[in-house]
C-alpha cells in the first residue's frame, strides 16, 4: 500500500531520502542566491548565502564565489582560510593558488605568496602568471636577482606580459641596469604608446642613468654586471642561464 502510495504521489517514504532532496534543492537556492547577490553588488548577502549553501554541501564552486566576495569586501584573512581550503580539496587547481598568493601579497605576506607561486608551478610549470607572482614575491623579499629570474621565465611564457616587464624594468633599475630596463619599457610602449606606467619609469629611468652614467663609465666593465654574473643570469635579450645549484627546488628551468 505505501509503495503506491508513494508512486502516485511521487512522495518517498524514506525520511532521509526526503532530507536529502530537501538539502539539495534548499544548497541549489542558497547559491544561485548569492551569485545574484554578487552580481548585484550586494556583498553582505551574497556571503550570508553562500555560507548557508556550504553548510549544507562542501561545494568547491560555491567556496570559490565566497572567496571572491571576500576579497572584494577586504576580509583577507576570511579569503585566506576559505583558499587554503580549497587547495586541500583540490590540490591540482591551480587558479586556487594564484588567487591565494595574490591575498598572500595584499596581506603582504610575502613568503606564504612565494609559497603558494611554487605550489602552482609544481602543478603547471608553464604558467606565467604563477612565475610572474613567484618574481613579484621575490621582489617583496628584496631579492632583485631572483624576481628578475622568475619573471624573465614568466616574459618567456609570455612574450607579451606587460605587468612582467614593467615589474622586471623595476627591478633592473634599483640594481643600476639602465639599458636592460630600457629594453622592457620599450617592448611595453610598443604595444601601448600610452601606457602611464611604463611612461613615468621611461623618465626615472632616463633621469637616474644619466646621473649615473659617468660614474659607471669609468668603472670596468666586470664590474657592471658583476651581481648579476655571480648568479649565472643573464639580462633581457637573452635566457636564464642561472643553475640549478644556485635556484635550488626555485629553478624555473627544467
Amino acid at each position: 500500500m505505501g509503495f503506491f502510495k508513494s508512486f502516485f504521489s511521487g512522495k518517498s517514504d524514506n525520511p532521509a531520502d526526503e532530507k536529502q532532496k530537501n538539502d539539495q534543492k534548499n544548497f541549489e537556492i542558497f547559491k544561485y542566491d548569492g551569485m545574484r547577490a554578487q552580481r548585484m553588488g550586494r556583498p553582505d548577502y551574497a556571503i550570508k548565502c553562500f555560507t548557508e549553501a556550504l553548510a549544507l554541501q562542501d561545494d568547491f564552486e560555491t567556496m570559490g564565489y565566497l572567496a571572491q566576495v571576500y576579497v572584494q569586501t577586504g576580509q583577507l584573512d576570511d579569503a585566506r582560510q576559505l583558499l587554503e581550503r580549497m587547495t586541500g580539496k583540490e590540490p591540482g587547481h591551480t587558479a586556487s593558488y594564484l588567487t591565494l598568493a595574490n591575498v598572500c601579497y595584499m596581506q603582504e605576506d610575502y613568503p606564504a605568496m612565494a609559497e603558494a607561486a611554487q605550489k602552482a608551478i609544481a602543478v603547471e610549470e608553464g604558467n606565467a602568471m604563477a612565475h610572474y607572482l613567484l618574481g613579484k614575491a621575490d621582489n617583496g623579499q628584496g631579492d632583485g636577482i631572483m624576481c628578475i629570474a622568475h619573471l624573465t621565465k614568466a616574459i618567456v611564457l609570455k612574450d607579451d606580459f606587460t605587468e612582467a616587464r614593467l615589474l622586471r624594468a623595476e627591478a633592473l633599475l634599483k640594481m643600476q641596469q639602465y639599458n636592460e630596463a630600457t629594453e622592457d619599457i620599450d617592448a611595453i610602449l610598443a604595444q601601448d604608446p600610452d601606457d602611464e606606467s611604463a611612461l613615468l619609469l621611461r623618465g626615472e629611468n632616463q633621469g637616474s642613468s644619466s646621473t649615473a652614467r659617468g660614474g659607471r663609465n669609468r668603472l670596468p666593465a666586470r664590474h657592471r654586471t658583476e651581481p648579476f654574473q655571480r648568479a649565472g643570469v643573464s639580462l633581457p635579450g637573452a635566457t636564464i642561464h642561472r643553475t640549478k645549484e644556485a635556484y635550488g627546488s626555485h629553478c624555473p628551468v627544467r
